[in-house]
Order: structure tokens, then sequence, then C-alpha cells
């Protein structure tokens, strides 16, 4: 995986556990040795030369299974990343049906907009690249929000919605994206194979979709690692890194056999509610 910047150490694991971290090129020199897509590696002691690999991939699953119970309750922006992916995927979808295409030129074309603001904002002391770093996400991340962008104003600029009418003004432009969008979404039939805080309050189940599939979008699916994926690449920093340090305990845990009693399990999971 590429454009990934590397973590920090999570903080509060046994001075047993030696936790590397690799994501990507910018990686310190520490992880340089890793093997390619691991983000971590747990070792049980300093006997232990191998240790536990955790790769990029399985810790997107472990972030999917771990925020299910943020679902559930609408938190820590887990519900969100979800709702996020299902526009996405709505979107493309919509965009399939009515045959918009967007390109990389356009995407690009977009990007020039959005860095000359930048560099004029900045006096020319900054670029569009440089911000996005520093708001902690990633170019590739970026862009791909970008053909979202792209692709819910030509649905709205299509003649089945509104046409050439969309506003020249910026505030009222998106707006009326807005609604439209919206229309899409009451139009699509969304399925969830996860708990949510609707389903919980109408005492309903959520549909059985298949295994290690969290939502559906007009039968196309979201699946856990995609979902898991995007809470990596979107969630607030300290929020990933809470996943990344329980992963990584619980390993170490497994590891050297250490188990948890009733009594324990129950206090751990009053903890987190």
């Amino acid at each position: 995986m590429t454009n990934r910047t590397p973590l920090p150490l999570a903080a509060g694991l046994p001075l047993t556990a030696l936790l590397l971290l690799c994501f990507g090129p910018s990686a310190p020199a520490c992880a340089a040795e890793m093997p390619a897509d691991v983000v971590a590696i747990v070792r049980s002691g300093p006997e232990d030369t191998k240790g536990r690999h955790l790769t990029f991939d399985r810790f997107c699953g472990t972030c999917a299974e771990q925020s299910l119970s943020d679902v559930k309750r609408q938190r820590s922006g887990a519900r969100a990343v979800l709702e996020q992916l299902i526009e996405e995927l709505m979107v493309k979808l919509e965009c399939k049906r009515l045959g918009i295409r967007v390109t990389k030129q356009d995407m690009q074309a977009l990007w020039d907009k959005l860095d000359g603001k930048v560099r004029r904002r900045s006096g020319g002391s900054r670029t569009l690249r440089e911000t996005i770093v520093t708001e902690g996400s990633t170019e590739a991340e970026f862009r791909d929000q970008l053909y979202h962008l792209i692709r819910k104003e030509r649905i709205a600029k299509h003649p089945e919605y509104l046409g050439a009418k969309v506003p020249a003004n910026e505030q009222a432009r998106l707006q009326q994206i807005g609604i439209v969008i919206a229309t899409v979404r009451k139009k699509a039939k969304v399925e969830y194979g996860v708990t949510t805080v609707d389903h919980v309050q109408q005492k309903q189940r959520p549909t059985n979709l298949g295994k290690d599939v969290y939502a559906r979008v007009n039968g196309a699916p979201i699946t856990k690692y995609e979902y898991g994926k995007a809470l990596v690449l979107r969630l607030p920093g300290p929020k990933v890194r809470d996943f990344l340090d329980r992963e990584c305990k619980t390993a170490l845990m497994t590891m050297q056999g250490v188990g948890l009693t009733d009594e324990q399990l129950k206090a751990e999971v009053k903890h987190l509610e």
C-alpha cells in the first residue's frame, strides 16, 4: 500500500510487546526492514525474534469488527463513515445508470482549481498537497473525494434532475446538489447487514446480506474490508491508534497464553460502553 503515513506507537502496551509500524515509504527507519504491507509486529518478549505480524488487510478487518458497537450506538464517527460509503456507492451507481463518466482530466482540473485557491490564500507559501498532509489525510483519499464531488454535480446537472439550472453561487449550488443527492437516496434501496441505532430503537434485526457484507446499495455490496479500510483512512488518528492498541494487546495476550475471566470480560465491556 502507498500514500499512508506512519502512526505513532500505541500507548499503554506492556514492555514485553515490541510494536513496529510501517505505513509506506515515509515510515521511520526502524520499520524499514519490515515485510511489505505489515503495519505492526508484536513480540512476546526479547527472545521472540519472529513475532506476530499484523498486515494492513487484517487490520482493516479488525477495525471493521471493533467498530460495530460504535455503529450500533452511532458513536465515534463509525456510522458516519458507513453512511459516506453508502452515498459514494449510490452516486457511482446513479452515474452508471445516467451514462455519466468522470475522467482523470476532470478530477485534475478540479485539483488544479483548488490548488490555485490554496496558493493565492497563502501568498504562495502553501500547496494543496501540503494542506492535505497537514490535515492528516492522504492525496489518494482526497482525489477519491474529488471524483465523488464531480459525480454529484454531474448528476445534479443531468436533464433528469436540474439540467443546466445549477446556481452559480457556490453556497446555493452545493445546497441544490445536496437536494438532488437526497432525492437519489430516497429512490435507492439501502440494506444494512450490521445492527444500527435504528434497528435497536425499532427492535428490528438487520438484513442477512451474507458473510462479511456490511451494507448493500441497489444490490451492490459494501464489504467488511472496504468499510474497515475507510475507517483506517478517515477516522481521527487517536481512534485508529485505539483500534491498533486493542489488536496488539489481544495478540500479545494470545501469544502469552493470557485469558480473561468472566468478571474481567464484563468489566472491560462495561468500560468500553
